[in-house]
């Protein structure tokens, strides 16, 4: 859920959760937010915020994690760019910097195509084995309105490693659906 004043200001929270065949329906994680926008004129706006995101231990790999990121980006008709930077980015002391690039465009009434690529680059603290301290990720999506009800899909996919979990490893592409109603 979230609300935009037309002050600027805007606020909203999210969870995500799972059904899996071997642990049934968990609780994932949630997002808070607050943050502030502003046009700046030439068809662009300013936005100012932080976020604060709670992981159960379903998806992290054993053990709760969380934590909070300031951002700043710039956002136009079809392109926003952002970039986000947390001094303990799941663990204390392990500082990252993650900037992204998203993109829409609309080409029939009601259906959206979306992109999106990011980078993550840990500036400070130790590595957790075997990881590397720059990572990306991206999206391909389209998304279909039907009235207040907005159904999407994307292909996404992150850093060329496979990751372990469950007991063995994963490739770093997925699937994923979803839907928003707004009122």
């Amino acid at each position: 859920m979230s609300y935009d004043w037309s002050s600027g200001f805007y606020a909203g929270a999210s969870a995500t959760g799972i059904a899996t065949a071997h642990s049934g329906t968990q609780f994932l994680g949630s997002q808070q937010f607050v943050g502030y926008a502003r046009w700046i004129g030439s068809g662009y706006s300013l936005d100012l915020g932080v976020t604060n995101s709670t992981y159960s231990h379903y998806f992290s790999g054993g053990y709760n994690a969380d934590y909070t990121e300031l951002y700043a980006g710039l956002i136009s008709t079809h392109i926003s760019a952002h970039i986000h930077y947390s001094p303990n980015y799941f663990r204390r002391s392990v500082s990252a910097v993650y900037a992204d690039l998203d993109g829409v465009i609309e080409p029939v009434a009601t259906v959206r195509l979306n992109a999106h690529v990011g980078l993550l680059d840990q500036t400070s603290g130790p590595l957790s084995l075997p990881q590397d301290r720059t990572h990306f990720d991206w999206r391909l999506g389209i998304s279909k309105a039907f009235g207040r009800l907005d159904l999407h899909a994307a292909w996404t996919g992150a850093s060329p490693q496979q990751d372990y979990y469950s007991g063995r490893l994963h490739g770093g592409t997925a699937f994923a659906g979803g839907a928003i109603i707004s009122f």
